[in-house]
């Protein structure tokens, strides 16, 4: 049975981030996120420790979690309907997998298939098996120097490195309201970083996640943060 423990990682220093917390908590907690999920954190930097910092909290919560699975969300997202039972669904198409549930400028996605695969992933939202987590930590710590600021590109790395893949279901189970909040990290775009096929009001649980076949394919280079690497 698959069971979720979810953090999210918080920015209470923008108060469109509180706003925003505040419409998501509203969200999940609407479809029984108390009910379903084994826990529910919120972390935030209060002592502006950084990007990574205030991850890594998230991260080791799921470590210690007695769940099957951890569930890393951002601030600043949107979710679908019955997105808090429906992802359990998700999971357990690929349930010893890393998931991003949600994808940017779909690249080489072209909405041929249920599932894409990509070596990186969205910080928006991660799901990892617990045993996962422990070993990203492990290995995070001894290959990647503390002051590379992306979270979301230290799991792409560990992935890369451990030969792991990244799965995408599609749609995409939540959104990123990029067109609405500014970038913590400072980030320019041209267009928004939104989903070309989010779920919206569909249910997740009306859809066959186990159409595994066949799977696009993104494969990005991230030779960019090898400079990053500590050994």
């Amino acid at each position: 049975m698959i069971t979720i423990s979810a953090t999210i990682m918080h920015t209470s220093s923008s108060s469109e981030r509180k706003k925003a917390l505040k419409q998501l908590l509203c969200q999940l907690s609407l479809q029984g996120a108390k009910d379903h999920w084994v826990s529910l954190d919120v972390k935030d930097d209060w002592l502006r420790q950084g990007h990574w910092y205030n991850a890594k909290r998230c991260w080791q919560i799921g470590e210690k979690s007695q769940a099957t699975h951890h569930l890393h969300m951002q601030d600043d997202i949107r979710v679908c309907h019955n997105f808090v039972e429906g992802i359990k669904s998700v999971i357990a198409a690929f349930p010893d997998e890393i998931i991003s549930i949600f994808h940017g400028p779909r690249k080489a996605f072209n909405g041929s298939a249920r599932w894409g695969q990509s070596e990186g992933a969205w910080g928006q939202g991660i799901i990892m098996p617990v045993a996962m987590v422990k070993e990203f930590l492990i290995w995070e710590r001894q290959n990647i120097d503390p002051c590379f600021p992306h979270d979301d590109s230290r799991v792409s790395l560990f992935a890369i490195k451990t030969g792991r893949r990244v799965l995408i279901p599609f749609p995409n189970l939540i959104d990123h309201r990029d067109d609405e909040l500014k970038s913590i990290l400072g980030h320019r775009w041209n267009k928004p970083r939104v989903s070309s096929d989010f779920m919206g009001d569909r249910d997740p649980a009306n859809f066959d996640w186990n159409q595994k076949e066949p799977m696009m394919k993104s494969i990005n280079s991230f030779t960019q943060y090898n400079k990053y690497l500590i050994r």
